[in-house]
């Protein structure tokens, strides 16, 4: 695809999975536990159409937005590829996008997780863990996404590790009261891991910099 970089599909991929994918699921499952049921949709055609259609009618309204920012945005990039201004507000767009779309996916997870655990509070401490770890990834693809605004793939790459070093956390319960006693242990850890993978990547960047200066010499 002449002119579309691969950090701008992989965003779009990304965008998907939290726009449509996690956000149809979550919202479908508080349709059908909250009594508020579809009330707390933000997206005014996905409401207008599950109220026709049902939740056929929610993933519609969900895929055709979806679309329309992907569309627009391949093309800004396709037409656009040597003004640097144009793309860079096209990025910073879909970055915003792509970080209110998990906050969306943060919120509507924190609500499932208090409504099952109401429904059965043995599963509550799961449940904690499971939003903590939740909450600690999209605190990390936020910061590192502002961080790497220019490199999108570094700032995936930064996420999916600090989400591969979190499964112990989330696996073995010794760490639970370690990490997620407070919103303030749970960011000063997220941070922790996003500063740590952040100089790694500089540093591994630099020296492949001197690297080719050094073979040109």
């Amino acid at each position: 695809m002449q002119g579309i970089s691969h950090s701008t599909i992989l965003l779009l991929t990304v965008l998907y999975v939290a726009y449509v994918a996690s956000d149809y699921i979550s919202t479908s499952w508080l349709i059908s536990n909250d009594p508020a049921g579809i009330a707390n949709e933000t997206n005014p055609l996905a409401y207008f159409l599950y109220n026709y259609h049902g939740l056929a009618g929610m993933l519609v309204a969900k895929s055709i937005v979806y679309l329309a920012i992907a569309l627009t945005t391949i093309t800004i990039e396709a037409r656009y590829e040597r003004q640097y201004g144009i793309k860079r507000w096209k990025d910073l767009t879909l970055l915003a996008l792509l970080g209110y779309s998990l906050v969306v996916v943060v919120n509507n997870s924190l609500a499932v997780f208090v409504i099952g655990a109401i429904h059965d509070p043995a599963i509550s401490v799961w449940m904690v863990k499971t939003y903590g770890v939740l909450l600690s990834i999209t605190l990390t693809a936020l910061v590192s996404l502002a961080y790497f605004s220019k490199a999108h793939r570094r700032a995936i790459e930064v996420t999916l590790a600090v989400g591969f070093l979190l499964l112990p956390i989330w696996v073995l319960d010794k760490f639970y009261p370690l990490v997620f006693q407070s919103y303030w242990s749970m960011m000063i850890f997220s941070g922790g891991l996003v500063s740590i993978l952040a100089t790694v990547l500089i540093l591994q960047n630099k020296f492949r910099v001197t690297a080719k200066t050094l073979s040109f010499n």
